[in-house]
């Protein structure tokens, strides 16, 4: 059975300039509060974007944040498919903590946030599953 089967329907979205926005905002918006405290109508002014854009892409924030985590695992995911591709287990598990290292210089701002700042006990989950 495949160890990641759980979450292996996990896609990363393309996002869109509006969807960008929305995503920086929400993140900036989590330093300073509770996930399920930001509204979208103090989002989308944050991101300078309209409701109706909002609602085109997400049903509410929730959405938006399952978005965001989905995408880091699915990143997360493709650190550990490069693994166990060389043959030599100490040139492995160099590039793989290279490869580990990278992700999290990619996305330390975000992992700060959902990691540190204000723990997402799902996104940890997912984490769990990937890693």
């Amino acid at each position: 059975m495949n160890p990641y089967s759980s979450i292996l329907h996990l896609k990363k979205a393309k996002l869109t300039p509006a969807q960008e926005s929305l995503t920086a905002a929400f993140l900036q918006l989590c330093r300073t509060k509770a996930f399920s405290a930001i509204s979208v109508t103090e989002l989308c002014v944050k991101a300078h974007v309209a409701r109706t854009t909002f609602y085109a892409s997400y049903s509410n924030t929730d959405t938006l944040l399952a978005e965001i985590e989905d995408s880091l695992i699915v990143d997360l995911l493709k650190v550990n498919r490069r693994f166990h591709r060389i043959g030599n287990v100490e040139q492995e598990s160099t590039d793989y903590l290279n490869n580990v290292m990278t992700f999290v210089r990619e996305h330390e701002a975000t992992l700060t946030v959902l990691l540190v700042e204000q723990p997402d006990i799902r996104l940890i989950d997912k984490w769990k599953q990937a890693a």
